[in-house]
């Protein structure tokens, strides 16, 4: 890592380990906000690194980074996003939610696509959900997506051991 790079890291690693509320009056408040300032300033390498990290439910701050530097450059973080709104009562959900739908379209479904062809269909229902409740413009083009995720859940279930103890219990 040069020396641009190891400053990154070290500004985005304090504001990883702030998770309390920002108080502007205090000294090491200022300097996160500084760090944060700065980190803005660079935006591609902000993004590089963050999407490098894997994110955790305390990472507000980080993901407060990604909404504000924005697309095209932020697109990249838009599968993380999904994957931190598993549970609304993380620190980061809200964060996240208000991130993730900031993005470009196209990164979103994107992401939606890629947490199909890995199987994460968890992740893939949580993210229905919110297009359910937010509604967004593009909500249409969601479609082929969820096409191919529920083909592949009955792909699955159809050649499973749950297929075969189903058919066994109910011979009829």
């Amino acid at each position: 890592m040069n020396r641009f790079e190891v400053e990154i890291s070290e500004k985005i690693n304090l504001l990883r380990e702030q998770v309390a509320a920002f108080n502007p009056a205090d000294a090491r408040e200022r300097q996160l906000l500084a760090a944060e300032e700065w980190l803005v300033q660079h935006p591609r390498e902000t993004i590089e690194s963050i999407h490098k990290l894997q994110l955790t439910k305390y990472d507000c701050h980080i993901v407060g980074l990604i909404e504000r530097i924005g697309s095209p450059l932020a697109d990249i973080c838009a599968r993380q996003l999904i994957e931190l709104l598993l549970d609304m009562n993380w620190p980061v959900y809200q964060s996240a939610l208000s991130a993730l739908f900031s993005l470009d379209e196209q990164a979103v479904l994107n992401a939606a696509e890629d947490l199909v062809n890995d199987e994460c269909f968890k992740d893939l229902d949580v993210f229905c959900y919110h297009v359910l409740q937010i509604r967004p413009p593009w909500m249409q083009k969601v479609k082929p997506c969820l096409t191919e995720a529920m083909h592949k859940v009955l792909e699955y279930a159809n050649n499973s051991a749950l297929s075969e103890l189903n058919q066994e219990l109910d011979p009829s």
